[in-house]
């Protein structure tokens, strides 16, 4: 749980605002996760049309 917290807290989210509930963090953990997915989209679409 410690990381997690520490991951959340590198990602910009104030652990405090956990007190409010974890929709904040999924909001913020899902947006990095398709982030991901936009930076690594082109470079694959690249690769399968070769």
């Amino acid at each position: 749980m410690a990381e997690a917290l520490q991951v959340l807290q590198e990602m910009g989210l104030g652990v405090a605002s956990l007190n409010q509930g974890y929709g904040h963090a999924f909001d913020l953990v899902v947006d990095a996760v398709i982030g991901s997915f936009e930076a690594i989209n082109l470079p694959l679409r690249q690769m399968l049309t070769r």
